[in-house]
């Protein structure tokens, strides 16, 4: 049905209102502007009525006398309205206006479907329309029905028929596809070696639309589509996933292929973390295998268990809880305070062939980071005492163009608390005394100058500094001066130590030649280095004795030992 069709069944319908009397003001109105501004609506009207009332037109138009025909003078009213219009032709006649008439309805009959009057029979226009109707809606109705089927067979088939991976969602997330990387946004079904990388504070999901598999990509992870056809391959390159696994065919795993092992998957909850130092699986619910590719090794880890496949460690199953940080496995040993100024911190050591460099990186407390190193282990100096820092622990291969550094993990160490004092604040005797220089703490320092001092039993050594120490925890100390040798080819580098008066004959304190300050723990010549001692809490006196000229002493502290 056309838009004329259309168009004339509607003015059918006005027409019927208004000769049946049922039409608005408005719609009166409206049947005649339209009737004087359209010819062509003025030839279907008076065609409509003719065939109406199954009444010839030329017999209507020429029985002027047929006064009992209800529609004469609504039809005489239409034909001098086609008379109006053929004035500017100076054709005013009725056999004018009935030809002009004739022609136009002849011209609508020619391009419509409306049938001629057959004459004795009455035609029903209200039919015509209704059957009209129903042609239009029966083909809308049939539009309608393809595309409601279209919809559903493609709903089944993507829901139910079509196993792609899908990326469900994503932030700061791109897919390496060929050579080209691609947005996340411009990406909708994973194809067989993209490789989906999230970026610092990204994820990702991907899922199976066909069953309630879905792996969800940590910040920092890179993850590779392996294959498709034989079961689901893939391979964590670096990073974390958090994996939930519908029931898998037997012999089509789910298989999560890394550096250091091969995780095999038939249908369970887990975690698993990849790094250049190892892989660490861990299940919630099911059995997951974890086979080590060193030696091919492998054991099965089930609920509620983890286990880590890196250089040195054990390959065992170990108890795991939902919320444990197993980032935390690939420290060695976590920051901790080897002194009241410093920390140290060891990564597990990855092994020879695999190139890796380490970063220690000081987040919290202004430390100090390590840069890259070649070894696993750290310690950070020059540190404040009984102060709390924090490190990431950040791990890259080696190899030249590899920039992108794996997995971050953050532990916490405080160093130990410490009495600190400056030197200048004892009880000098004799001929120690008072130096002063900008690089000193304080700017001042103490020292001898007289070169005749020679070592001399305890009952008689009276140039010393002595100094009263308040300890309020009790425990193991180390005393640590900040100390200055400016002559480092001759022995002028040693003071005598006591504490409480012990030992008797003094710790031969032999200090590390430099020519700045510096720290150097109390030492007792080829005996111990560094002395340590254990004071209750309380008062407690030490004291320094000079032993040789020219060395400086600018500050010295009680270090506590937490571990001892």
């Amino acid at each position: 049905m056309t838009e004329k069709d259309i168009n004339h069944l509607e003015l059918s319908e006005l027409i019927l209102r208004v000769q049946e009397q049922s039409a608005t003001d408005e719609e009166i109105m409206r049947l005649e502007q339209t009737l004087q501004d359209d010819p062509e609506a003025l030839a279907f009207y008076v065609h409509f009525t003719i065939t109406q009332t199954g009444i010839k037109y030329s017999k209507l138009v020429t029985d002027a006398n047929h006064d009992e025909n209800p529609l004469k003078d609504i039809v005489e009213r239409d034909l001098a309205q086609l008379a109006l219009r053929t004035q500017m032709s100076s054709a005013c006649n009725v056999e004018t206006i009935k030809q002009l008439a004739e022609e136009r309805l002849n011209r609508y009959l020619a391009q419509s479907q409306i049938p001629h009057l057959q004459t004795g029979n009455r035609f029903s226009w209200r039919g015509y329309i209704a059957e009209q109707k129903a042609r239009f809606y029966r083909s809308i109705k049939i539009l309608a029905a393809c595309l409601i089927i279209s919809l559903i067979g493609y709903f089944v088939f993507d829901r139910f028929i079509d196993a792609t991976p899908r990326l469900q969602y994503a932030v700061n997330t791109y897919v390496v596809r060929g050579e080209r990387t691609l947005p996340a946004a411009d990406i909708r079904k994973l194809k067989t070696g993209d490789i989906v990388r999230t970026g610092p504070g990204g994820n990702a999901v991907i899922q199976y639309r066909t069953e309630k598999t879905s792996l969800q990509l940590d910040e920092n992870t890179h993850f590779a589509i392996l294959s498709q056809e034989k079961g689901k391959q893939f391979e964590l390159v670096q990073g974390q996933i958090d994996a939930l696994v519908a029931p898998q065919v037997k012999n089509q795993p789910l298989i999560i292929e890394s550096e250091y092992g091969r995780s095999l998957v038939l249908g369970t909850n887990f975690q698993l973390i990849a790094n250049p130092l190892g892989a660490c699986l861990a299940v919630r619910t099911g059995c997951v295998q974890l086979t080590r590719r060193e030696d091919g090794c492998s054991i099965d880890v089930d609920s509620g268990k983890y286990a880590l496949a890196a250089e040195g460690v054990a390959f065992e199953t170990r108890p795991y809880s939902d919320g444990m940080d197993l980032s935390r496995n690939f420290w060695h040993r976590q920051p901790y305070a080897t002194g009241s100024r410093s920390i140290a911190m060891e990564a597990i050591a990855a092994p020879g062939y695999a190139s890796v460099e380490y970063y220690f990186e000081c987040i919290t407390g202004n430390g100090h980071d390590s840069g890259w190193l070649q070894t696993p282990f750290y310690e950070d100096q020059k540190l404040q005492p009984d102060t709390e820092y924090s490190y990431r622990l950040k791990v890259r291969k080696a190899q030249i163009g590899f920039v992108d550094s794996a997995l971050s993990f953050a532990a916490v160490a405080r160093t130990t608390l410490a009495i600190t004092l400056e030197a200048e604040s004892g009880e000098l005797t004799d001929i120690l005394e008072i130096g002063e220089d900008p690089a000193a703490s304080g700017g001042k320092y103490i020292y001898t100058k007289d070169k005749n001092v020679l070592y001399r039993p305890a009952e008689n050594r009276p140039h010393k500094a002595t100094y009263a120490v308040q300890i309020e925890k009790a425990g193991y100390y180390r005393i640590r001066g900040w100390c200055y040798t400016p002559n480092l080819f001759q022995n002028s580098n040693s003071f005598q130590v006591t504490v409480d008066g012990q030992p008797e004959e003094g710790y031969i304190w032999d200090i590390l030649p430099n020519v700045q300050y510096d720290w150097d723990y109390v030492n007792d010549r080829d005996n111990i280095d560094p002395v340590e001692l254990r004071l209750e809490k309380g008062e407690h006196q030490i004291i320094f004795y000079v032993r040789e000229d020219g060395t400086r002493l600018d500050r010295f502290e009680l270090e506590y030992q937490p571990n001892q």
